[in-house]
């Protein structure tokens, strides 16, 4: 075959090349700032109602004066950040809301990037943004984002996610506690020594958001606020953290109370069932929960730890203010090692305590196994005794019950045979329903065993 003959290949187009995309940051988590975008617009973030934005948005200048803001509309906030001078505040603060901690955020997509163009925030920010959305169950509430944090020659970023658990005060549910997170980001300016917070609170009416403005509404607090550019971060710590302490009390309460109902009675008379041993499948599921928050919560403690030491390299912290700051980290870092420690010992206890009730529950049932054996065989005992005298005693029986009945049998006149009466019938007319009688007796009797035991067996299990 000549290489002629072989089919020719069709030459494939040109392919056009397209001019270089030059990347936002090339080194950043979110290089192309539109997947980030994309990220927040498919979990339904934002609000699509205008009546309920609300952005709180605060000002303090070099003398300790706030503008505050309540911002409800895009042209508002343009129209704001827009004046002269509105950009060069020493410190902004930003407070953005959830409805509810279930609920979307009081903003829209375009006031959330007119926001981010206003401060130079770095795309990661969404991915903050993106863990408050509508959602409808508890679905990720032990998942935290991994801190960010953006160190250049003109600032300091760091941004995470704190999860703590709230009180719902005057509710009688099964859960008075809940799950709750608050979105942290700063950017502090290393050339014109400025910080900008945004802060993603749970609702409107949050512990830190309350505290927040009372020192935001005082020439103290601001002051305070911008002599420490981290002093936020250990507010924060310190509003929240305490509460896993109480948290885990509450939950081993009911590991003792659960443990004490399966321990305070005897087998017989204990009214442990499987509805007892599902009631320890919550609780371990709330132990199990806080593993990867305080892992969280560590990696968070990490992250303010290398930008203070990033902030004592720039010369913005003096050394009495950087120890200060590292003995505050090291000190919520021994109090988060105290409440893991604390979670893995309830961890076991319920587990323990779920095991006594599985043992416990199959001991019921092993007892009421022999217990339903031992009854057998001593019924098939009784069976067997009554067979055997029956076997004995019947066919002498028969023979002496038919023999002497006269009135229905009789000799012929010579003597030669038995002779059916016409009266035999009265002996079928009793006998007949005399044993249907005693048949329905037994079934009956029988029924009502067999029930009275199907109701103890469910009663143990």
């Amino acid at each position: 075959m000549e290489l002629d003959d072989f089919p020719k290949a069709k030459e494939s187009p040109a392919l056009t090349v397209s001019p270089t995309v030059a990347l936002l940051d090339p080194f950043a988590l979110f290089p192309y700032p539109e997947d980030a975008w994309a990220r927040v617009e498919e979990r339904k973030c934002f609000t699509g109602n205008e009546l309920s934005i609300g952005v709180d948005w605060v000002d303090v200048n070099a003398d300790n004066s706030a503008i505050h803001r309540k911002f409800t509309s895009l042209d508002q906030i343009n129209e704001y950040i827009s004046e002269p001078d509105r950009n060069q505040p020493d410190l902004r603060v930003i407070s953005l809301n959830q409805r509810f901690s279930w609920g979307f955020l009081n903003v829209t997509q375009n006031i959330l990037s007119s926001i981010i163009d206003a401060i130079n925030a770095s795309p990661e920010l969404l991915e903050v943004i993106s863990c408050f959305y509508k959602k409808n169950s508890p679905i990720e509430e032990a998942f935290s984002n991994a801190p960010f944090i953006k160190h250049n020659k003109d600032s300091i970023e760091i941004m995470y996610i704190f999860k703590y658990v709230a009180y719902k005060h005057g509710q009688t549910q099964n859960k008075p506690w809940s799950i709750r997170q608050t979105g942290v980001y700063q950017r502090y300016d290393l050339i014109n020594k400025r910080s900008v917070w945004i802060f993603i609170h749970p609702g409107t009416e949050s512990p830190f958001q309350s505290r927040l403005n009372q020192l935001l509404t005082s020439l103290e607090g601001c002051s305070q606020i911008q002599s420490h550019p981290l002093l936020l971060h250990n507010l924060l710590f310190t509003t929240y953290s305490p509460r896993w302490r109480d948290f885990m009390s509450y939950q081993e309460n009911k590991i003792w109370s659960l443990a004490a109902e399966v321990r305070g009675n005897g087998i017989e008379t204990s009214r442990v069932n499987y509805q007892t041993l599902s009631s320890a499948y919550p609780i371990e599921n709330d132990c199990l929960a806080l593993r990867p928050i305080f892992h969280s919560l560590g990696k968070i403690l990490e992250a303010v730890h290398k930008t203070t030491n990033s902030l004592y390299e720039e010369n913005v912290l003096t050394e009495q203010e950087y120890g200060n700051i590292v003995q505050v980290l090291d000190n919520h870092s021994k109090v988060l090692d105290a409440y893991v420690q604390n979670n893995l010992y309830l961890q076991h206890m319920v587990e323990r305590t779920a095991q006594l009730i599985t043992d416990t529950i199959s001991l019921k049932n092993s007892e009421y196994t022999m217990d339903l054996t031992l009854s057998t065989v001593n019924d098939s005992t009784t069976v067997r005794t009554i067979t055997i005298v029956t076997l004995i005693y019947l066919p002498s029986t028969f023979t002496a019950t038919v023999l002497g009945m006269n009135s229905f049998f009789e000799m012929s006149p010579n003597n030669d045979y038995l002779v059916v009466s016409h009266q035999f019938w009265i002996f079928v007319a009793c006998a007949v329903p005399l044993t249907v009688i005693t048949v329905l007796y037994w079934l009956i009797r029988k029924r009502v065993r067999d029930r009275r035991r199907v109701i103890k067996m469910e009663s143990r299990v």
